[in-house]
C-alpha cells in the first residue's frame, strides 16, 4: 500500500496513477464475480437493511462469517447514505397517467413534477436549520474477497459458498440481489466524485472493453491533501472525514446499533446530515494464537504510576481473551471505519461532533484519521482491505474479537423502507426515502387510520388520495364533516349530501344493485338484520328465516324486490318471532318511518368519476338511519368493485369511523365488514378508515373487525396514557422500546407531521412534508380555501389557481404591496 506522501505526490502530478491503486479490474459475467489486481475473486451482493436485527439474523450472520473460505478471505458490510434519490423518485413520477386528460389530470401531473422536485431539492440540505437531515437512501453492500492462486479452478470451487450466502441472507430477511460491474461503479464513482455524482445522477454505463479501475475517477476530479488546522482529504471539493474505532463498549449490543447512525427519537439535531460510510471488514485468519503470545508478553510487564491502571486492564483483556480461547472461542480481525462527504470544514467539524457524541452514548470511541486517511478511505471500499497481512498490520486498524461479537458488529440495521413499489413516499426521521403502496401486501390491502385532533390528519389522507388519484384510481369517501368538499371541487369530482329533506329524493333500496342474490346475502343479510333489530341483532333462528324470506322476496320480485315485500313474505305465516321481524321491517315500506328511503327504485347510482364524497353529516340526527345507509353505502361501492375493472385500484375510505361504527347503533355488523373487506381484496380494493384514537378500535365487535382485516395501521400523534391503556389492557402487543417509539410520534404544524406505520411484519415512523403547491392543494383553512374558490369561479384552472395561490400568498403579498 502506498505511503501517504507517495499518494500526495500522486495528486499533485498524476490522477491517472491514482486509479492504479484502486482493486477493480474485470467483471466475469459468466461466474458472477470480479477479478481484483490483488490475486483475489470477489462476490458482491446489494442487501435491504434492516429495520430492527434480532437474534436470528445475528445467528445467520454468525454462519456467514464462520463458513468454510480460505485464510485472509476479506468479508465486508457496507452501509451506505445516499443522496442520489432522484432515479426513485423519477420511478414514482412515471408509475401515474400522464398529465394530460383534462384538468384533473393536468393538475396530479403538475403535483407530482412540484413535489418530486421539492424533495430532490431537500436531499443534499435538510429541510431547515430544525430539520437539517437531507433526504437520502440507505443501501447496504455485502463484499466477499477470496484469494487464489488459480482463478478458474477457485471460481468452481467455492461457487456453492456464494449459494450459502445467498440462502443466509434471504432466510434474514436482507433480500440480496448480487452486485454486477455497474453496482460497483454506481457506488465507487459518488465516493471518488462526490460532487459530479450527485449533480448527474445518471452514470455513463460500465465499458466492459475498459478496466474497472479506469472507469471511476473522473479526468476533472481533483484529489487533494489539505493543511490547515487539520489535515484533511479533499476529493471532487468534498471535505473527506475518515474515522476509525478506537474504543469499544465493555459488551457490543445489537440494538445500540440503531443509535450510531442518528437517534431514532424526535430529536431532529443528532443527526448525521451528510452523505456517509460504515464499512466493517471482517479477515478470516485465525488469531488465536497471536493472542496467546501477546498475553504472555502483556502478562509478564510490570507498570507503576499511572500507567499501573491501563496496563491492569490491558492483562484482564488478554487473560479473558485466553480464557475464551481454551473454550474454542474463534478471534478474527475486524477493521471499522467510517467515511463523512461535507461540503466544507466548518460543516465537517460540526458532523464530526455529531458522529463522535452518538457513538460515544453507546459506549464507543472514534478518532478521525489524519495520517493514513487515504488508506483508510480506500479500505472503505469494496474488496479494498488488500490482500496482504503484512500491509494490513502496518496500517494497525485490525481489532480482534470472537466471531459471536464480530456478527453483532456488522452495520446491518438502518431506517425502514417501507414496501415494494411505492404509490407515494415519506421521510424518515434520519431522511430515508419510505415508499408506501397499500396494494404491497400478501394478505390484504386495508388500512386502519389513528389521528387525533391536530395531528395532520386531513393532509396525511388527502396525501393518500391525490397519490392514488395520479394512478388511476377511484375512490369513494364517506365522511361526516365536510372535510373532504374542496378536494372533491377541485377534483371535479361528485359530491353527494345525505339529508333529511324530502326534496331530495334519495332512495337507496339495497335490491336495487343486488348482482347475485347468493353471494350478496352476506351483505343484504347484516343490513335487514340491522333494521329489524338494531340494538340486540338477530339469534340463528331469526336469521334463518330473515334469509329464507329474502330468497323467496328475490325470487318472486328480483330487481323489484323492496324491504317491504322481504316484510310480507315473513308475515304470511303466523309464528310470533318471524311476525316479529316482518312488523319491525314495515318500519322501511312505504307507510313507515323510513319508507321513502327504501321504497322505488335506488336513485343512488355507481358513478364513473374518480372521486365522489358521501356526506352523513345531516343524518347525525338519526344515528340509526345513517348506521343503515352507511350500510349501503359500503354494500354498492364493493358493488362497483364487482362490476368495474378488476386491475384498477379502487379505495374506500371511511372517516370518523369511531363515530360511524361507535356506540350501539355500530355494533352487530361484523360479519357485515368482514365480507365488505374480503370483497374489496378480491376486486383490487382497500378500504380505509380513520378515527381519532387507538382505542377507537376496541369499541366494540365491528370496530374490532376493521382492525383485524387491516394489513397496515397507521399512527398519528396520540395522546400517551392511551397508547399505555391499549397495551396494558393487552389489545396491543409492544415492547417497553416499541411503546416508547409509537408515543414519540409527534406533529410540528408547518413543518411535518409524523405517522408510525404498522404492518404485518415490519414499520417505521415517517414524516410528511410539505412544498407550497402541496400546502394549496390540501388547506382547509376557510381564507384560503375561499381565495382558491374565487379563481376558480373567475375562470382560471385548478392548476393555475393553486400556482397562483402560491405565488400571492393567497393574496396577502397583494395586500401587502397594496398597503
Amino acid at each position: 500500500m502506498a505511503t501517504i506522501n507517495k499518494l500526495e505526490e500522486l495528486f499533485k502530478n498524476n490522477r491517472d496513477s491514482l486509479s492504479e491503486y484502486l482493486p477493480w479490474r474485470m467483471w466475469d459475467e459468466e461466474n458472477q464475480c470480479f477479478d481484483n489486481n490483488d490475486n483475489t475473486m470477489g462476490w458482491l451482493w446489494e442487501l435491504q437493511p434492516l429495520a430492527f436485527a434480532g437474534e436470528s439474523t445475528v445467528k445467520n450472520l454468525e454462519l456467514i462469517l464462520n463458513l468454510d473460505l480460505p485464510e485472509d478471505t476479506v468479508i465486508q458490510f457496507i452501509l451506505f447514505a445516499d443522496p442520489r434519490i432522484q432515479p426513485l423518485l423519477t420511478m414514482l413520477a412515471e408509475k401515474g397517467n400522464p398529465g394530460t386528460g383534462g384538468d384533473y389530470r393536468q393538475l396530479t401531473g403538475e403535483w407530482i413534477r412540484r413535489y418530486t422536485a421539492y424533495l430532490d431539492e431537500h436531499s443534499k440540505t435538510g429541510f431547515d436549520r430544525s430539520v437539517p437531515v437531507p433526504v437520502r437512501n440507505f443501501r447496504l453492500y455485502l463484499a466477499v474477497k477470496i484469494p487464489y492462486n488459480d482463478y478458474d479452478s477457485t471460481v468452481g470451487l467455492f461457487r456453492d459458498r456464494r449459494d450459502a450466502i445467498t440462502g443466509l441472507l434471504n432466510s434474514s430477511g436482507f433480500h440480496p440481489r448480487t452486485g454486477d460491474a455497474g453496482t460497483l461503479l454506481n457506488l465507487v464513482r459518488f465516493c471518488y466524485n462526490p460532487d459530479y455524482s450527485y449533480k448527474n445522477q445518471e452514470y455513463t454505463p460500465y465499458n466492459d472493453h475498459m478496466w474497472i479501475h479506469r472507469q471511476v475517477i473522473r479526468k476533472s476530479t481533483e484529489i487533494e491533501w489539505l493543511k490547515g488546522s487539520g489535515d484533511s482529504l479533499c476529493i471532487d471539493g468534498k471535505q473527506i472525514g475518515v474515522y476509525s474505532v478506537a474504543g469499544y463498549p465493555n459488551e457490543l449490543d445489537l440494538f445500540d446499533n440503531l443509535f450510531l447512525l442518528g437517534n431514532i427519537f424526535s430529536r431532529n439535531l443528532e443527526q448525521i446530515v451528510c452523505p456517509f460510510i460504515f464499512s466493517m471488514s471482517f479477515i478470516n485468519r485465525d488469531f488465536n494464537d497471536s493472542i496467546r503470545k501477546k498475553s504472555g508478553i502483556m502478562l509478564a510487564q510490570k507498570a507503576a504510576g499511572s500507567m499501573a491502571p491501563k496496563l491492569r486492564k490491558k492483562q484482564e483483556e488478554f487473560l479473558q481473551a485466553v480464557m475464551a480461547i481454551e473454550d474454542n472461542v474463534k478471534f478474527r480481525g475486524v477493521m471499522f471505519s467510517v467515511v463523512l462527504f461535507t461540503d466544507d470544514e466548518e460543516k465537517k467539524a460540526n458532523t464530526e461532533s455529531v458522529l463522535k457524541g452518538l457513538w460515544r452514548q453507546k459506549g464507543y470511541d472514534i478518532q478521525e484519521e489524519t495520517m493514513i486517511a487515504l488508506p483508510v478511505f480506500m479500505s472503505s471500499m469494496p474488496f479494498g482491505l488488500v490482500n496482504n497481512h503484512a500491509t494490513r498490520e502496518r496500517l494497525k486498524r485490525i481489532d480482534l474479537a470472537p466471531v459471536r461479537t464480530i456478527a453483532e458488529f456488522i452495520p446491518s440495521q438502518a431506517d425502514w423502507k417501507g414496501t415494494p413499489d411505492p404509490a407515494l413516499f415519506l421521510v424518515s426521521r434520519r431522511g430515508q426515502l419510505i415508499g408506501l403502496d397499500l396494494f404491497s401486501s400478501n394478505t390484504n390491502y386495508n388500512c386502519a387510520i389513528s389521528a387525533a385532533s391536530g395531528s395532520g390528519k386531513s393532509f396525511f389522507s388527502q396525501y393518500l388520495i391525490i397519490s392514488y388519484l395520479r394512478m388511476g384510481a377511484t375512490i369513494r369517501i364517506i365522511d361526516v364533516g365536510r372535510s373532504y368538499m374542496k378536494m372533491c371541487k377541485i377534483f371535479n369530482g361528485d359530491y353527494i349530501e345525505f339529508t333529511k329533506d324530502k326534496k331530495a329524493n334519495l332512495c337507496i333500496n339495497p335490491f336495487s344493485i343486488v348482482a347475485d342474490i347468493k353471494q350478496d346475502m352476506q351483505m343484504l343479510l347484516p343490513m335487514l338484520e340491522k333494521m329489524a333489530k338494531p340494538k340486540m341483532g338477530c339469534d340463528d333462528y331469526e336469521l334463518s328465516v330473515l334469509r329464507e324470506a329474502i330468497t323467496r322476496a328475490y325470487e318472486k320480485y328480483g330487481e323489484d324486490t323492496t324491504v317491504a315485500k322481504v316484510a310480507e313474505v315473513l308475515l304470511e305465516k303466523k309464528d310470533e318471532r318471524r311476525n316479529n321481524l316482518g312488523q319491525a321491517l314495515q318500519n322501511y315500506g312505504p307507510d313507515g318511518e323510513y319508507g321513502r328511503w327504501f321504497e322505488g327504485k335506488s336513485t343512488l347510482k355507481s358513478s364513473d368519476v374518480p372521486l365522489q364524497i358521501l356526506e352523513l353529516e345531516e343524518l347525525n340526527s338519526d344515528k340509526h338511519l345513517r348506521a343503515i345507509v352507511l350500510m349501503y353505502i359500503i354494500y354498492q361501492t364493493t358493488q362497483t368493485m364487482y362490476f368495474g375493472d378488476r386491475h384498477q385500484k379502487k379505495l374506500i375510505i371511511i372517516d370518523e369511523a369511531w363515530d360511524l361504527f361507535g356506540g350501539d347503533e355500530g355494533a352487530g355488523a361484523a360479519s357485515f365488514i368482514q365480507t365488505c373487506y374480503r370483497r374489496a381484496r378480491k376486486y383490487n380494493g382497500s378500504v380505509i378508515t380513520i378515527t381519532q384514537s387507538v382505542k377507537d378500535y376496541y369499541m366494540n365487535d365491528s370496530t374490532e373487525a376493521m382492525l383485524a382485516n387491516a394489513a397496515f395501521w397507521f399512527f398519528l400523534h396520540q395522546k400517551e396514557e392511551e397508547i399505555s391503556q391499549v397495551v396494558a389492557d393487552n389489545r396491543l402487543t409492544l415492547s417497553d422500546f416499541m411503546v416508547e417509539y409509537i408515543k414519540s410520534v409527534h406533529t410540528i404544524t408547518g413543518k411535518y407531521s409524523e405517522v408510525y406505520i404498522k404492518t404485518d411484519d415490519s414499520g417505521g415512523i415517517g414524516r410528511l412534508f410539505v412544498d407550497p403547491f402541496t400546502y394549496a392543494l390540501f388547506t382547509t383553512n376557510p381564507g384560503e380555501s375561499q381565495y382558491i374558490y374565487d379563481l376558480l369561479d373567475s375562470g382560471m384552472s385548478v392548476s393555475d389557481a393553486i400556482t397562483e395561490a402560491v405565488e400571492s400568498d393567497f393574496g396577502r403579498s397583494q395586500k401587502r404591496i397594496g398597503q
